[in-house]
Formats: structure tokens, C-alpha cells, sequence
């Protein structure tokens, strides 16, 4: 998100106490028999899905978040879970106790990764998320209760969503605005939201940074104001593909006006519709190779580990890796004793490095049968891959073993 001036809170305060959460209960006391009660704002909660602790953490429901603090929450089949609010966007994933966090900061961007000690969870149709974390982040104070078994958590705002489209024009960057020209020459190579204010308009910059070939554009979507004083941009990034064989560096961006009227902070989204794509085929290729662990024993005679490496591993892995392994088994993952064995891998970050290279980070998850029936796990030990596209197929191109945790 980006400060246009100072945020008027003295608005923001009158506009909330205008509106009521419809799930909030006043003078109504915790429930003592064992559930989690969440006191907000010095009034208890109604909840229509009971919040449970998991690690030392309680976990809330979604639809917590979005109704009682007030921000945008929504999740994906797979599991992905998005949470936006005021300067913070948090991406989290179902079972991965990790977080993508961005914070617009003025005009920069800080994005940074953290660690959670509860992951996210779904529980049949319902998808809970550690309420600490998340309402902190969001810019709440957060406390626990232990006589009342209760969160407590203190909100200094609670915006009204008003999700009013905003009208916008593209804008040609033809030399005719000197102001207008310096500014998009200063920033149309650095990747992410810039903005500029002139005559009563706000123009908007989306770049996508550095390509090391032609056939990108970006298009800005649509534009909401999804709560007072505050603009969503919605843009993606398409490949042509084919149409394209031009190796070049370009650097694909798009400019747009529109009314400055009320709006004070901007936040924006730049959907990369292929490597949305790309990175889900990039981490199969992961996921599959660790379902094929426990299949290959590393201390079989040599050519029968051969053989079972190329069996499993040769439609994932390229040749001269399979080759290294063979020579040097304990630098390869796989079978070491019968139990526990690996039983696959749990990818914690997927990074695209270059244009045909992805490292993903994750852990090898051990387990016993006693494990595979609780569904715990035995141990973990990290794992860095590095996957290429070579002659057109992504394969794993090297793999370093870390530590056990």
C-alpha cells in the first residue's frame, strides 16, 4: 500500500463506529465448559465455529477474520490463503506453517517471509488460521486470557468495505507530459506499484520488472475502492508465447489514470497468469519425486540401486544426477533403514530464479508405521532442489540435503 498524504483517522474512527460486526454479542460471557471464547473490543464474540489450540495456538475460522477484523479473506481449493488489509497482504497455505507477508511502505514494497509456530488447517468445508498471528499482523493487539480461557484482542480500526468501482484510462507514454515522461522513465524497470499525483489524477505504474524476452504484457483490470480512501488495482501479466521468439531483455508495464477524489492509500495485485501455472508444474515435479523416496534403498548392491534409481528417479531427474548418486549414494535421498522411511516432501518456498530455474525449499518427511497411521511424523530433514527446464521438460537438476530438525 502507498500513502498519497497523512491517513485521516479521525475519519476512519467516525466511519467505524457507524458500523457493527453482525456476529458480535454484547455483555455476553465466555463459554467456560472447554470452548475458546475471543473478546473484541471489550465485547465477546459469537462464534459460529468453535476456535480450538493446536501447538499452543488458537485457531479461528475465515470467516472470523473477514467479518470481525474487517479484512479481505479468501482461500483456494489447494489450500492457498489470502488475507488483505490496510498496508499488509499475508499469504498463507494449508498445513505449511510459513507466511509470505508484503507491506507497501510508502513507496516501497517490503516483502519478507515468517515462520508461524501453528500452520493454517482445513477442516472439512472450514479453513482455520492462527488468530495471534494473523490479528497482529493486521495491526491488532492481541492477548490470552488464561482464567477465561479467551483471546483478547484490541482493534484500533474497522473499516467499512464499500467496494465502489473506480473508472480509469489507459495512458500513452507519448512525451507530450514532461512530469508524466520523467516519472514512468524513472520506474518502468522496477518491478512492482508506482504512483504518481497531478491535477486532481492519480496515475498508476505496473511494471513486471526484468524479461529476458519478448511476448510480456501487463493489463491493469479493474480498479475498487474497497474501503473508504483506499484503491485495489487488480493487473496481469500474459505471455504470448509462441507469437514471440525474440530473445531481448524488456521490461512489460502499464499506465492508467484516474479521479483522485477521496482515494489516500493504493494496494495492488500483478497476476502472472503463466507462471501461476509453471510453478504449479514445477512443484509436482517435486511432490512426485518425493513419493518416489522410500522406493529406492540406498544401500542395495550397486546395480540394483542403478536400476531402481532410473526406474524411479529417471523421469524426474536429469541423467547427471542419477549418475553422481550412483557414484556416491550417501549424497543422495532415499531409503537409508527400513523404518522410518521417507515419505515424501513437504515444499516450504517455491522461488523462480531465472526464466528456466526454480529452487524450492522443503523438508523430507519421515515416518514410521506407527506415524503413517497418526498421521505425524517421525523427522524431518531439509531439503534444497533446484529445478531446470532442459530441452523443453522441467527436471530436477541438483539437490542438496540439509539438516534434520
Amino acid at each position: 500500500m502507498q500513502n498519497l498524504n497523512k491517513f485521516k483517522k479521525a475519519a476512519a474512527a467516525g466511519l467505524c463506529c457507524a458500523v457493527l460486526a453482525t456476529n458480535t454479542v454484547y455483555g455476553t460471557p465466555a463459554n467456560t465448559a472447554g470452548i475458546i471464547g475471543i473478546k473484541l473490543n471489550n465485547q465477546w464474540v459469537q462464534m459460529e465455529v468453535n476456535p480450538f489450540i493446536e501447538n499452543n495456538r488458537t485457531l479461528v475460522d475465515l470467516d472470523f477474520i473477514r467479518e470481525e477484523l474487517g479484512a479481505e479473506a479468501s482461500f483456494s481449493k489447494d489450500g492457498k490463503i489470502n488475507v488483505v488489509k490496510g498496508h499488509t497482504e499475508l499469504v498463507l497455505e494449508s498445513g505449511k506453517n510459513y507466511v509470505k507477508m508484503q507491506k507497501n511502505q510508502g513507496e516501497s514494497v517490503l516483502v519478507e517471509t515468517l515462520e508461524m509456530d501453528a500452520a493454517p488447517q482445513m477442516e472439512g468445508n472450514e479453513i482455520f488460521v492462527p488468530v495471534r498471528f494473523v490479528a497482529e499482523n493486521l495491526g491488532a493487539e492481541v492477548s490470552w486470557d488464561n482464567e477465561l480461557r479467551s483471546v483478547i484482542i484490541e482493534l484500533e480500526d474497522d473499516l467499512i468495505t464499500v467496494e465502489r468501482p473506480i473508472d480509469f484510462e489507459e495512458v500513452v507514454i507519448d512525451g507530450s507530459n514532461e512530469k508524466l515522461q520523467k516519472w514512468h522513465k524513472d520506474n518502468y524497470k522496477t518491478k512492482g506499484l508506482h504512483f504518481l499525483e497531478d491535477k486532481g489524477s492519480i496515475y498508476v505504474l505496473i511494471s513486471a520488472g526484468e524479461k529476458m524476452t519478448a511476448g510480456y504484457s501487463v493489463k491493469i483490470d479493474s480498479i475498487t475502492e474497497v474501503s473508504p480512501m483506499n484503491a485495489y488495482v487488480h493487473a496481469t501479466l500474459n505471455y504470448a508465447g509462441e507469437d514471440f521468439v525474440a530473445q531481448a531483455i524488456t521490461y512489460p508495464n502499464a499506465v492508467v489514470k484516474f479521479e483522485k477524489a477521496n482515494i489516500d492509500k493504493i494496494q495492488y495485485d500483478l497476476v502472472d497468469k503463466e507462471l501461476n501455472k509453471e510453478a504449479a508444474e514445477v512443484e509436482n515435479i517435486v511432490l512426485s519425486f518425493g513419493s518416489k523416496l522410500k522406493m529406492v534403498s540406498l544401500l542395495a548392491p550397486d546395480e540394483l540401486l542403478k536400476e531402481s534409481m532410473n526406474e524411479n528417479y529417471g523421469k524426474l531427474v536429469t541423467k547427471e544426477l542419477i549418475k553422481k548418486w550412483i557414484k556416491n549414494p550417501s549424497e543422495a535421498p532415499g531409503r537409508a533403514v527400513s523404518s522410518p522411511w521417507p515419505d515424501r516432501i513437504d515444499i516450504e518456498s517455491s522461488d523462480r530464479v531465472s526464466d528456466n530455474k526454480y529452487k524450492i525449499k522443503g523438508f523430507i518427511i519421515e515416518v514410521t508405521s506407527a506415524e503413517k497411521t497418526s498421521g505425524e511424523i517421525a523427522a524431518k530433514r531439509e531439503i534444497i532442489l533446484d529445478v531446470e527446464k532442459i530441452d523443453g521438460s522441467w527436471v530436477i537438476s541438483n539437490v542438496v540435503m540439509g539438516n534434520y530438525q
